[in-house]
C-alpha cells in the first residue's frame, strides 16, 4: 500500500512504515470522531425515544464499535485511495516531493471521505442494534410520572 508522499518506485520498507503510521493516525482520529459524535447522537436518540438503557453496557459496546468502525474506515479509505493516488501519479509527471504530496492528497481525499461516511452509516446501524440489546425493563422516571398523573386524572 502506498502512502502520502511516497512514489511507487521508492523503498518498500519506508512505504510500509509510512503507511502504517498513516493507518494508525487515521484510525485513532476516526475512532475519536465516531466516539464523540456518535455518542452525542445516541444520547439524544435515547432521550427522545424515552427509553431506559443499561448505560455501562451500551458505553462499552459503543466504544468497541466505534473503534472497529474507525479502523475499518481507515483501512477501507486508504485501500480505495491507493488506487486513485497511483493512477494520478502515473498520469502526471511529478518529480518534487511537495507535488507528490499534494497530488496524492488531492486525488485520494474524496475516497477516504466516502469510506468515512460509509462506516459512519455502519456505526449508526450497529449502534441501534446495541441500543435494542441494552434496553432495560425498568420504567423511566418520565413514564412513571405521566402514568401517575393520568391515573390521578382518571380517579377525579
Amino acid at each position: 500500500m502506498y502512502s502520502v508522499g511516497c512514489l511507487p518506485n521508492q523503498d518498500t520498507e519506508y512505504m510500509i512504515s509510512d503507511a502504517t503510521f498513516l493507518m494508525i493516525f487515521l484510525s485513532f482520529f476516526l475512532f475519536l470522531f465516531y466516539w464523540v459524535f456518535g455518542g452525542v447522537f445516541f444520547a439524544v436518540v435515547a432521550l427522545l425515544r424515552l427509553m431506559r438503557l443499561r448505560k455501562a453496557r451500551f458505553s462499552c459496546f459503543f466504544t468497541l464499535l466505534a473503534g472497529v468502525c474507525g479502523v475499518g474506515a481507515a483501512y477501507t479509505g486508504l485501500r480505495w485511495a491507493e488506487s486513485s493516488a497511483i493512477q494520478c501519479l502515473y498520469e502526471k509527471d511529478v518529480t518534487r516531493e511537495m507535488e507528490v504530496f499534494f497530488m496524492t492528497v488531492g486525488c485520494s481525499f474524496f475516497r477516504v471521505l466516502a469510506a468515512t461516511v460509509l462506516w459512519s452509516a455502519v456505526l449508526v446501524g450497529c449502534g441501534f442494534l446495541c441500543m435494542i440489546a441494552c434496553r432495560s425493563k425498568d420504567r423511566t422516571w418520565l413514564t412513571e410520572l405521566t402514568e401517575d398523573s393520568s391515573a390521578q386524572d382518571e380517579e377525579e
